[in-house]
């Protein structure tokens, strides 16, 4: 029974403790003179079975019983006293150590059951509870992303009407104070150049409140698509306004391409207040005269390059502090980037710009 005891403590038996269990286990039933005994060789497991024999552990007791028998040794237990085997009892005392041993076997086989069925029972639960526990975490952060991603877009949208009222309105009005002050002076010594000049200011306000209700039909409805050759025309007549406001030179090249390329109406108000803003950045610290407005178009791809001969002290150097510091060229840089395009600036015997943004061939393309 102790070395039952260390078996059960014990994590693995050697070939060596096996062997000598089964020869205790003979000693103890040929000395104990019980038929029952014989049970304790189910608890005996060899190793080296493995799992395809372990059908014949109900057999040892019986086996174990009826080797003694042939040894000569079951006489010693003979049931009527005198030393004479019973040969029918000792096959009838066989086939009850197997009937128990098959019970035995039966009950463990429940047993072994029971406790696997708790114990996947008890692993169901607890992975059910962890996928509802995940789950339940990943709903509130699936809510507080849907709430970010709303808060970004209106912040985006802040953003878009900022710098549209940066860039086009800004200017727009600016323009407008200028040609008012123009036609203030000349009101009396010229009387129709100051009308011209009224009239001038009157065409930018009018521009600017155009540029305002642009954005917010960006902000109260789907964002539509608008054919470059539109956006061309809109730049072109930009460019005439301009020289006709400041008397600059502005060439326009507008390069051929091919008919049906939409871009995003968002993106027409970005390029147009971005042209806009480069003028006016020539103009007011640059002191230039002269512009080159180059627009080129393919079918995955609009580019809008515009240089001045205005004098500068942008630099490769400086470039990153100058944008970051600054407001315009940050705002062009960074919606540019969002779209997926770029924006690139560098002053090379006057300041120069070159903005890329995706096209699209059909309004099927994108939508909203």
């Amino acid at each position: 029974m102790l070395f039952f005891t260390y078996r059960s403590l014990s994590q693995e038996m050697t070939g060596c403790a096996l062997g000598f269990q089964l020869l205790l286990s003979f000693v103890y039933v040929l000395l104990s003179r019980n038929m029952a005994v014989y049970l304790i060789f189910f608890e005996y497991r060899p190793c080296t079975w493995g799992q395809r024999f372990r059908f014949l552990r109900p057999l040892l007791p019986s086996a174990a019983y009826l080797i003694t028998f042939f040894f000569g040794i079951v006489p010693f237990f003979a049931p009527d006293g005198n030393g004479q085997t019973d040969l029918p009892r000792v096959l009838l005392n066989a086939l009850l150590l197997l009937a128990a041993a098959l019970v035995l076997a039966l009950g463990e086989h429940l047993a072994v059951s029971y406790l696997s069925a708790k114990n996947e029972t008890v692993r169901v639960v607890s992975i059910t509870a962890l996928a509802e526990f995940y789950e339940k975490k990943l709903n509130q952060e699936l809510v507080m992303k849907n709430y970010l991603a709303d808060k970004t877009a209106r912040l985006e949208e802040r953003e878009n009407i900022s710098r549209n009222i940066h860039n086009s309105v800004g200017h727009s009005v600016t323009a407008a104070i200028v040609a008012l002050d123009a036609a203030e002076l000349l009101v009396t010594a010229d009387p129709d150049r100051a009308g011209e000049k009224i009239r001038a200011a009157n065409r930018r306000i009018r521009m600017g409140l155009d540029s305002i209700r642009q954005a917010v039909r960006i902000l109260d409805g789907e964002e539509s698509l608008l054919p470059v050759a539109d956006f061309a025309g809109s730049l072109q007549e930009l460019a005439e306004n301009f020289m006709m406001d400041t008397a600059l030179q502005i060439r326009m090249d507008v390069m051929d391409f091919a008919p049906g390329l939409l871009l995003p109406r968002e993106y027409g108000g970005f390029l147009h207040g971005a042209v806009s803003e480069l003028l006016a950045n020539g103009i007011r610290h640059g002191s230039a005269d002269r512009f080159i407005i180059r627009l080129t178009a393919d079918s995955a791809h609009i580019r809008i390059y515009v240089k001045d001969n205005g004098i500068s002290d942008f630099s490769l150097q400086n470039s990153h502090a100058r944008i970051e510091n600054g407001y315009g060229l940050k705002k062009i840089r960074s919606f540019a980037e969002k779209c997926g395009g770029s924006a690139a600036f560098e002053n090379n015997r006057g300041f120069q710009a070159m903005i890329t943004l995706p096209l699209f061939k059909d309004k099927d393309a994108r939508k909203g």
